[in-house]
């Protein structure tokens, strides 16, 4: 039987964090694979979950790392490093979590603390976050950090007596689970930074993974990497795939030479002409999880938009 090639459009996320959303719609097709090649266009930027800004370094994130909440197939929020669901506060403004009993992929216990250290430094200016403003108005005195006018310490985040993570807001937040779900809120370990001396997120040795995935042979500027399964990731029996390399390439066309010679088994995007050979190639389209937005303003009064442009903007 011809080997069973897959053209993928997904948001790339070997598919979405924990869930292997992607990877478990594929495993009847890799389950004999022990390595998947796939495409990507762009070198990472950063893997600084305060510094990611580019689609592949926060798909990597997203795939490396977890947060207090991770978002199911359906769209809807799951726990993730969070035990069960958090004690609230009356006034909804203060939250409670227990941790789950976890290990990062070097084998050290995942502490609450590494989420207080993470989002004082993310709020702290000398960061120089571009996510910083993320917390402003909503975790108690954010803003105020990021301005300069209080210390990082004054955040509204904590650790209890009996190790728990306490957050406090400012006022409820009804979406509060998925901001605790983006990749600038995951957990960080100041020992791993303090060892990367300045440089965290240049070099894949010095990132520990909480996630389902670990990168591996990647430095900044790198064209390639490794995502490698993350044996101490507690959802582990749920990864389906072991190992997935990826390669960056100048442009679709390239990639695809290499995609009719069996040395790639996803690319990341499609255009409509390779759209048109997908019978000849058996092969399977997914969709992709994206948010498009017309960036287009109107300054000339002397020419408006008609009313259906404007409409259609609306």
């Amino acid at each position: 039987m011809r080997k069973r090639n897959i053209l993928s459009i997904v948001f790339i996320c070997l598919t979405f964090w924990a869930m292997g959303l992607g990877f478990r719609m594929m495993k009847s097709l890799y389950e004999q694979k022990k390595t998947i090649h796939l495409a990507a266009y762009t070198d990472l930027g950063s893997l600084d979950p305060h510094k990611a800004l580019d689609t592949d370094s926060i798909n990597v994130l997203l795939n490396t790392q977890e947060g207090l909440y991770r978002l199911k197939e359906n769209g809807s929020y799951i726990l993730g490093l969070a035990k069960e669901e958090p004690i609230v506060s009356k006034d909804q403004c203060r939250y409670t979590f227990k941790l789950k009993k976890v290990k990062w992929s070097d084998g050290k216990p995942l502490k609450a603390e590494d989420f207080v250290f993470a989002w004082r430094r993310l709020v702290d200016p000398r960061t120089k976050s571009p996510h910083a403003y993320l917390l402003d108005n909503i975790l108690k005195n954010a803003k105020e950090i990021r301005l300069g006018n209080k210390p990082s310490q004054s955040l509204g985040v904590s650790v209890n007596a009996k190790g728990e993570l306490v957050i406090e807001l400012e006022h409820p937040v009804h979406y509060l689970k998925a901001l605790l779900d983006q990749p600038a809120l995951y957990p960080l370990r100041k020992d791993a930074i303090k060892k990367a001396g300045g440089s965290f997120g240049d070099d894949a040795k010095f990132i520990p993974s909480i996630g389902p995935y670990q990168v591996k042979n990647w430095k900044k500027y790198q064209a390639s990497w490794l995502y490698e399964k993350n044996k101490e990731y507690y959802d582990a029996k749920h990864v389906n795939q072991d190992r997935v390399q990826v390669k960056v390439y100048p442009s679709l066309t390239s990639a695809f030479k290499e995609f009719k010679r069996g040395k790639l088994d996803l690319l990341p995007e499609v255009g409509d002409r390779l759209m048109d050979l997908a019978p000849s190639y058996d092969l399977t389209i997914a969709p992709e999880q994206s948010v498009y937005y017309l960036r287009k303003f109107q300054v000339q009064v002397s020419h408006p938009l008609n009313f259906s442009q404007r409409e259609s903007c609306g």
